[in-house]
């Protein structure tokens, strides 16, 4: 049984703990100075993206220069709802442009931690994961599943073509067993 004397407060918790908590849970971390514009990110961030350690700015402007231009407003939308209060956490997956040119796909969370007097924000801290492979695979699964919907769909139309086809056929022996192909007068299966 836990007492409020065994309970943990974030508050009693070091802001190294802190950090290496979120080290040990994601692929890169980042700590928000709202105030003064600072942001660290952790060197896993600069790994999981190819650079060396704190070889980019330590600005907003670099995670923006870094999302790709078909993503930035999505994310952009995301992150000023929590900003403004909207929303109680951040949270997108988008993907970053690499040292190599190529884009990796993450997932990037953030909360809140500090607010000014006038409610603006003070600090926000939040981490990255590589989630690349799982898009990856769920692109992969989607194109098969669009592929075998595209089959089916392909079958199907065989089938309602050769089924009309075999319908024809049985009018036509239908007709055929009720009358005379040589007079046109009914037979006597039809007479029955």
């Amino acid at each position: 049984m836990v007492q409020d004397s065994d309970t943990i407060r974030i508050s009693d918790v070091s802001e190294a703990v802190v950090h290496g908590i979120l080290e040990v849970t994601s692929d890169g971390i980042w700590d928000w100075h709202a105030n003064t514009g600072f942001v660290y990110r952790n060197t896993g961030w600069y790994r999981m993206l190819g650079y060396e350690p704190h070889s980019l700015g330590n600005t907003v402007f670099t995670w923006e220069n870094v999302i790709h231009p078909d993503d930035l407003a999505a994310v952009m939308a995301k992150f000023d709802l929590c900003l403004s209060g909207s929303a109680h956490e951040y949270r997108a997956e988008y993907r970053c442009r690499c040292r190599d040119g190529s884009y990796l796909w993450i997932e990037d969370c953030g909360r809140i931690i500090e607010r000014n007097p006038d409610g603006s924000v003070a600090r926000m801290i939040g981490a990255h994961r590589d989630i690349h492979a799982s898009k990856l695979l769920l692109e992969q699964l989607e194109r098969r599943n669009h592929s075998l919907e595209q089959q089916v769909a392909e079958r199907t139309a065989e089938l309602v073509r050769l089924n009309e086809a075999l319908q024809q056929k049985a009018e036509e022996n239908r007709l055929l067993a009720e009358t005379d192909a040589l007079t046109g007068a009914a037979s006597r299966y039809r007479l029955e």
